[in-house]
């Protein structure tokens, strides 16, 4: 009877070892499952972060030219504003003295270069016009460029925020 008792004692530890065994497997695997879609999804994140960070790098690329296009638009047009003043101003004194002037020969060759100065003069107020469109043009440019970026760095701190949600807590 004792050998009877200790055969069933040793079979039901047997089985609770089993039964036990059998859960801790149970468990491994499933711990085991739920890495590997850990795994796949970092790795997915991990692709998309990349492609994105290439991403990011050609908008900055694209935002650095028009910047230099907006600046280079902004220069001419400075330029062209300079001249248009400073060539109303050099009119304004050619006519003033051509209004104070008495002797006839000298009259003449002034009123050459009073008309080639409004010549002049409408060339650099059309090219201001030209360059001031330009300018607008460009800055336009620049803003959709800077907003593009704007957009792919924010989907990047979104990718970089689902990154850390993978990320072990501190302390495991």
């Amino acid at each position: 009877m004792i050998r009877t008792a200790c055969a069933f004692f040793l079979a039901a530890t047997g089985m609770l070892a089993q039964s036990s065994d059998s859960q801790t497997l149970q468990a491994l695997l499933q711990e085991l499952r739920q890495l590997r879609e850990d795994v796949r999804a970092m790795t997915l994140v991990g692709q998309r972060v990349q492609f994105l960070l290439y991403r990011v790098q050609l908008q900055d690329d694209a935002t650095k030219k028009a910047a230099q296009r907006h600046d280079q638009a902004n220069e001419k047009l400075r330029a062209a504003e300079r001249n248009r003043l400073e060539g109303a101003n050099r009119l304004k004194a050619a006519e003033e003295k051509l209004a104070a002037l008495r002797d006839q020969s000298h009259r003449e060759a002034i009123e050459d270069e009073v008309r080639e100065m409004k010549h002049r003069f409408e060339v650099w107020s059309r090219d201001e016009t030209t360059y001031r469109d330009a300018e607008i043009a460009a800055d336009n440019e620049l803003k959709a460029e800077q907003a593009k970026l704007v957009d792919l760095q924010q989907r990047l701190d979104g990718m970089e925020r689902q990154l850390e949600s993978y990320a072990p807590a501190p302390g495991k």
